[in-house]
């Protein structure tokens, strides 16, 4: 149900639809201090098992809209529940806060968010919180055993899907690469209720990510310059670039291509994971490439579900990179850092987070840091691109050198 005004609040609290039960919690306030912030967390982790909402700003055992006594400072409030989340639940937690204002009284209550979690059961005070139909508790252990054996497949499986792609979702034959390839995936932990692809297929491809990209790239054009060309693909919507027109070896580092998946996934893969240096043998690897792609990535699953579909849920996202052992940075290459000089070491690089709509759109470097924070530590460059701030940072951190 979604609310988004006062009205609609009470309506709800009148309808007897927000009464506590295993999915809702009420709270009549959140006092500052420890012992309110470990309660708190508390909530927010059991809440996360199978997701629900915490209404702040109304009495226990609420009848009516009558008990609907706001808060104080909703910001500040906003601002701390962020903070518990992320700080005090374990694995940290990704929630979505919304002020619902009586425009006439002043008087916010929030309404809390936390959808099922990819990463459930989460740890508050070293235990696992679940619910049950008289509110938060700690879990069994046979219950914590089931639901990490559940985390574990899930991220087994994801695991998965991510490193096929160099095998079912690559535009060049693997006999026929040259270059490292890139693949990058976003995945809605629960498909949402549109189907994305429905509204989407009418519009032309540089319409469905209009909007939602984070900048002009200066390394990265993918999405501004050559999704031009549309596949056909029984999973989704699929579009790449024309690279085999130009009928040259060279071309290779050119291929990509998209897919927007049916249940709101977001597949991209890019050929060009490492590149020629100035027509010497060697093969290079250029971070800055990586960061923006990821980058853009991040911010456009997240815009088109948010917009097309009114997804605001959590996310599993992942990148998987080929042919990289033995190739320096193209940093190590104009020698702007000493440190960078080293090759990378493995030949492939995989790492995989989970996130929330809110955090892709609102705090997207922290997402791409956490993908690729081993990767620039592999190539002598930990320090050079985290943390960033906006897109435009990839970039500046190292052409202003």
């Amino acid at each position: 149900m979604q609310i988004d005004t006062w009205q609609q609040l009470c309506a709800a609290v009148d309808a007897g639809v927000l009464g506590e039960n295993q999915w809702v919690e009420h709270k009549k306030d959140i006092p500052a201090g420890k012992n309110s912030s470990g309660e708190l967390a508390k909530d927010l982790a059991s809440l996360s098992v199978e997701g629900g909402l915490l209404v702040v700003g109304a009495v226990d055992k609420i009848s009516d809209s009558t008990g609907l006594v706001g808060v104080e400072d909703p910001e500040g409030l906003r601002d701390r529940i962020g903070q518990v989340a992320e700080n005090r639940v374990k694995p940290l937690l990704n929630v979505v806060v919304d002020v619902v204002r009586d425009e006439q009284e002043q008087r916010p209550c929030l309404l809390v968010t936390v959808h099922s979690s990819a990463s459930a059961p989460h740890m508050v005070e070293d235990r696992y919180w679940g619910r049950g139909a008289t509110g938060k508790r700690p879990l069994a252990d046979s219950e914590v055993r089931r639901l990490l054996a559940e985390r574990t497949a899930r991220a087994d499986d994801f695991t998965h899907q991510l490193v096929a792609m160099s095998d079912e979702f690559d535009p060049v034959p693997p006999d026929a690469r040259r270059f490292g390839h890139i693949y990058l995936y976003a995945k809605p932990v629960m498909p949402p209720t549109t189907c994305v692809t429905d509204v989407l297929a009418p519009k032309q491809p540089v319409e469905w990510v209009r909007g939602f990209l984070p900048g002009r790239a200066n390394y990265s054009r993918v999405f501004q310059e050559v999704l031009e060309h549309r596949t056909p693909h029984a999973d989704g919507l699929m579009v790449s670039s024309d690279w085999r027109n130009e009928r040259t070896v060279s071309s290779e580092e050119y291929a990509v291509q998209l897919l927007l998946e049916d249940d709101g996934g977001l597949r991209v893969s890019s050929c060009e994971g490492t590149r020629e240096w100035r027509g010497a043998e060697a093969k290079v690897i250029s971070p800055n490439y990586h960061l923006e792609l990821a980058h853009q990535v991040v911010t456009t699953a997240a815009g088109i579900l948010d917009t097309y579909a009114g997804y605001r849920g959590a996310w599993t996202i992942g990148v998987h990179a080929t042919g990289l052992r033995g190739c320096l940075s193209t940093l190590a290459m104009t020698n702007t850092f000493r440190s960078s000089d080293s090759p990378f070491q493995t030949s492939a690089y995989t790492s995989v987070t989970e996130s929330s709509t809110e955090e892709m759109l609102v705090k997207a470097p922290a997402v791409v840091e956490r993908l690729y924070s081993r990767f620039t530590r592999g190539l002598g460059l930990d320090t050079v691109f985290f943390p960033y701030d906006t897109f435009a940072d990839i970039s500046a951190k190292t052409d202003s050198r």
